[in-house]
């Protein structure tokens, strides 16, 4: 079946619509700036893929290039399949880094399937990049659903694959994606990734859905209306109506780097919760990276969660110093400044990825109120990642504790490039004994009746 956030009663709707679209956008997308698509809040069509909600974070330390305004984002199709490539005009890497110095580039969007009588069976991720063996440069793909993460893969040199394909569960009809893209300088070399290209491949579903499908359109697609429609309607109009129900991306706000927040004693406000007094400690052995100077902070909100994602690079590199470890103790306090709603439960994801068999990436936390644990979140490579609890009390003010542990392997790296925590929220006890108290009153009032 094809899973999609509208849910299954939408789908000939979503027919109806998506047909219009394509109407206005049959065209194969043009190659368009990395930045401009972020601050335009465009669109790509290729195909009947619709790419959007396009944001970017960029961190490192030491001397890098990674400039999102020289990145071209252009239309892709290979055979019946559709996606993107982001390359430079000049034909320069699009992120480099020199010698004793890293970058990273966490890249997201949306992919939505236009034709409703499709969904994507699978992803497509090859890269072109260079690096010392003591370096690496490496993009890792996390495809979501939601909080879901029903895919990860990842491609890298030295050692490779420079290419992947991954089968998805299920059908999607959208999904929301997070590139990361990484480049460590050797000692005396530097790393680079010259290109990136993304298809998603797709399939026609099960008989009874498309038989479904196919009796919507005879009712709903009569070609005189569909026309009317189509000279009618604007093209963002139509766009915003479509994605309006898609899944919804992480919330585009500046990002802070964890050690300014720090330092200064800063705090963030998202929507209607508060994220403040921030710690960070770290403990290692034999080559790593963990620093709060290249970590950023920033809000995000997908669906009806809102949270934080702590995006940069985390590594353990064991290709440089066998068996290299690291261990990162990142801490909150996060409180519901709304008077009327109570936290009721945490969220956990993150795109932690091991290229040696015996290395690996775990994130655990333990929440408390006061000083007593209230729930616990863990995720770690490659399988799970993502996490939830749900608490047996709500509360107004929290404390988050997570540990982040990475171990290279004997020969190989592991990283972490975003961490994100989500929390959703309920009325105050109270108001929910009110409604509670309310129900019978109402069932009595209908058989006086």
């Amino acid at each position: 079946m094809i899973h999609s956030s509208t849910g299954r009663g939408s789908v000939a709707g979503r027919f109806l619509l998506s047909s219009v679209v394509l109407a206005f956008l049959a065209a194969s997308a043009y190659a368009v700036p990395l930045q401009s698509l972020i601050d335009s809040n465009g669109v790509i069509v290729e195909g009947d893929k619709l790419f959007y909600n396009f944001d970017v974070v960029v961190t490192g330390i030491g001397t890098y290039v990674a400039d999102p305004s020289q990145i071209e984002v252009n239309g892709i199709t290979v055979g019946n399949d559709y996606g993107l490539r982001f390359d430079t005009a000049t034909g320069a890497p699009i992120l480099s880094a020199d010698p004793n110095s890293f970058v990273d580039v966490l890249l997201s969007f949306d992919v939505a399937v236009l034709n409703p009588l499709y969904g994507i069976a699978e992803i497509d991720l090859a890269f072109a990049g260079s690096a010392p063996a003591e370096g690496f440069a490496q993009v890792v793909e996390t495809a979501r659903n939601a909080l879901a993460v029903v895919a990860q893969m990842s491609v890298q040199v030295p050692g490779g694959p420079t290419s992947v394909t991954v089968p998805l569960p299920e059908l999607y009809s959208t999904l929301h994606i997070v590139k990361d893209m990484v480049a460590v300088g050797g000692l005396t070399e530097g790393s680079y990734i010259t290109w990136v290209e993304q298809l998603f491949p797709q399939e026609i579903p099960e008989p009874a859905t498309l038989s479904f499908l196919a009796l919507g359109a005879l009712v709903l697609l009569r070609p005189r209306k569909l026309a009317r429609m189509a000279t009618k309607a604007s093209v963002p109009a139509i766009v915003v109506l479509l994605t309006v129900s898609m899944l919804a991306a992480p919330g585009r706000v500046h990002a802070v780097p964890l050690e300014q927040i720090i330092d200064e004693g800063q705090s963030i406000l998202v929507v209607d919760k508060l994220f403040e007094n921030f710690t960070f400690s770290v403990s290692g052995t034999g080559a790593y990276i963990a620093n709060p100077a290249a970590i950023d902070v920033a809000a995000i909100s997908i669906g009806d969660e809102i949270g934080i994602r702590f995006a940069g690079l985390l590594a353990a590199r064991s290709n440089l110093v066998p068996d290299s470890a690291v261990t990162v103790t990142i801490g909150y306090d996060v409180t519901v400044v709304d008077p009327n709603l109570w936290i009721h439960d945490i969220s956990l994801v993150f795109n932690g990825m091991a290229t040696d068999p015996a290395g690996y990436a775990q994130v655990t936390e333990t929440v408390y109120y006061e000083n007593t644990p209230v729930g616990s979140a863990s995720v770690a490579t490659p399988s799970p990642l993502n996490d939830h609890d749900l608490f047996d009390a709500a509360f107004k003010k929290l404390h988050v504790e997570k540990t982040i542990e990475l171990y290279g392997g004997a020969r190989g790296f592991t990283t972490i490039s975003f961490i994100d925590q989500t929390f959703s929220q309920i009325p105050e006890p109270a108001t929910v004994a009110l409604l509670g108290l309310a129900l019978p009153l109402l069932r009595l009032r209908r058989r006086v009746k």
